[in-house]
């Protein structure tokens, strides 16, 4: 695990990064395809890292109320 401290950019990396997913989840895309796309977004071109942001067992549905998968901006937090 990595040691990098939870507040500051790397939080701010996180939050986009799971807001992401859960926006790729609901317009229907699956783990992999949503990974991707984060690690993408976030200058990688690795599934993996995502799993520092994203937990392999992420309820990604816990975060449905933020985001609206028809806008190309996420609701305010």
């Amino acid at each position: 695990m990595l040691e990098i401290d939870d507040r500051g950019v790397h939080r701010l990396r996180a939050t986009y990064a799971q807001l992401v997913y859960t926006k790729c989840r609901l317009s229907g895309q699956d783990d992999t395809a949503a990974r991707m796309a984060v690690s993408q977004l976030l200058g990688h071109n690795r599934k993996r890292v995502t799993f520092h942001y994203i937990p392999e067992c992420n309820d990604w549905e816990t975060y449905r109320g933020y985001v609206d998968p028809a806008d190309d901006h996420f609701r305010t937090l």
